[in-house]
């Protein structure tokens, strides 16, 4: 009875121990999939964020000639009513 039972408990080793490579290489394939995936959506926030400082740049710069062209206008237009008024 011993020895069936030490042969049962064997097989059933040997059967839990090919489970468990099986396992292993699951869960590197998923652990693969998971970094590539994760690469993947570094590389996509690297380039929206490049595109986002790109645009900030821009906007900074319309903003910039913006204010100078309505200080202009805002000058000229105080010229005009001060010339108009007499003050």
């Amino acid at each position: 009875m011993d020895q069936n039972l030490s042969s049962n408990d064997h097989d059933l080793l040997i059967e839990l121990r090919t489970e468990m490579r099986g396992m292993r290489g699951d869960l590197k394939n998923l652990s693969d999939g998971v970094n590539t995936r994760v690469s993947d959506h570094e590389n996509r926030l690297r380039i929206i964020e490049k595109e986002t400082e790109n645009l900030m740049g821009k906007m900074i710069f319309g903003i910039a000639i913006f204010s100078f062209i309505m200080s202009i206008i805002t000058g000229v237009i105080i010229a005009w009513i001060k010339k108009t008024t007499g003050l």
